[in-house]
């Protein structure tokens, strides 16, 4: 019987239905960002995001702050509701330490 080590404890191979490798449960880019220079950037850079800015997020992902930090235990157990369905009960979390990987926070969402 062979074992994988998991944030949950050890689980048999056998009972492994499916699994995934993901990446960014939770991401923390805001140090690529590069300092708003006018006031106007600055407004939008900590402003939030609105209908208004989705087209210049989609041209550059880095103008609004909040765009940048995925942080929600919430959002993440919702989106992974998805996979749970498919049957899948194994997540490899990918997530380089520099992207801001938070395996407390995976660990709250289990």
């Amino acid at each position: 019987m062979k074992l994988l080590n998991t944030i949950k404890g050890s689980v048999c191979r056998e009972e492994i239905k499916r699994f995934a490798p993901m990446s960014i449960f939770f991401l923390d880019m805001t140090h690529e960002a590069v300092t708003p220079k006018t006031r106007a950037e600055r407004e939008r850079f900590y402003g939030k995001i609105t209908m208004e800015t989705l087209g210049v997020l989609r041209r550059n992902p880095y103008v609004v702050r909040t765009n940048l930090i995925l942080d929600s235990v919430q959002d993440s157990i919702n989106e992974l509701k998805y996979l749970k369905r498919e049957e899948c009960n194994l997540l490899v979390e990918v997530t380089s330490v520099g992207l801001g990987r938070d395996l407390k926070k995976v660990k709250a969402g289990q």
